[in-house]
């Protein structure tokens, strides 16, 4: 059977960062305003999501279809809580806030790498899909590999917090309230 073996390579990716604010005094009232303030329910301070699309174009060749092209687009958004440590003159809380910071932004740099790894793995598999009879198989080949190789990285996505405890094994967060 054909393999497509040079596929137009058109892919995209987009990563924005939105911010929610938080404001605060002290580290227990800043963490009062980020569960109060956090665009979701769940406890988590910081969030990443991503979207994997595709789009194909096949080509009949009569006795059999394959592959013409093939456009991956990626779409990460991650949502992080910000405060305004400039406002304050207490360098002890601006410490303790930077440091929560940078490590809240490492994790979900994680899970940013778990999204590339994903669409990389994506075209990988659909740029294996072997020609077929017809093109509407075929187009079911295709997107049937590629939800396997997303889900396959939103279990690794899951892992990744359950191991870390959506970060707070991993650093020791959430941020902690002053004593």
């Amino acid at each position: 059977m054909l393999v497509c073996q040079s596929l137009v390579a058109a892919d995209s990716v987009s990563i924005r960062t939105n911010y929610y604010d938080v404001s605060g005094d002290s580290l227990s009232t800043i963490r009062d305003d980020i569960v109060q303030r956090r665009p979701w329910k769940e406890e988590r301070d910081a969030e990443t999501r991503w979207t994997i699309d595709w789009s194909f174009t096949t080509e009949d060749l009569g006795s059999v279809c394959r592959l013409q092209s093939l456009t991956i687009k990626t779409d990460i958004t991650i949502t992080m809580p910000r405060w305004n440590a400039a406002a304050s003159e207490d360098d002890t809380l601006k410490g303790g806030w930077l440091r929560y910071f940078k490590l809240l932004a490492a994790h979900e740099e994680g899970h940013k790498q778990i999204a590339l790894a994903a669409a990389k793995r994506v075209r990988q598999r659909l740029g294996q899909v072997r020609a077929t009879a017809d093109c509407a198989e075929l187009e079911r080949a295709v997107n049937r590999e590629g939800k396997k190789a997303v889900d396959e990285f939103i279990e690794r996505e899951k892992t990744y917090d359950l191991q870390t405890d959506h970060w707070r094994r991993q650093y020791g967060g959430p941020l902690p309230a002053r004593r």
